[in-house]
């Protein structure tokens, strides 16, 4: 009798190291694929942030522009476009411009 509650105590201590064994191989694992998963996490992170700017620059030009339609036809539009771009001046008026060297 007494050999078989060593035999017992033996192969409860057995099961008890295997089961350990494999709940640490569990673990590990588990752990080793959060590990890749966070990696994918922050690349996509990483592209929805760039496109998010590309997104955000086209939209400011897109507005941009938007106003310049909406404004192309008024004569206050025209005026500022040849001033500042072609340099013109009403009659009587002068002209101070920055000499660039």
């Amino acid at each position: 009798m007494a050999k078989q509650t060593q035999m017992k105590k033996k192969s409860n201590k057995l099961n008890n190291i295997v089961f350990l064994l494999v709940c640490v191989v569990i673990l590990v694992a588990f752990f080793r694929f959060m590990s890749l998963q966070a990696d994918v996490y922050n690349e996509r992170r990483a592209q929805y942030d760039n496109f998010y700017r590309q997104y955000t620059e086209a939209r400011a030009v897109f507005y941009g522009l938007r106003y310049q339609i909406a404004h192309f036809d008024s004569d206050a539009y025209i005026e500022r476009l040849a001033r500042e771009r072609l340099g013109w001046a009403r009659p009587n008026e002068i002209v101070f411009r920055q000499r660039t060297e």
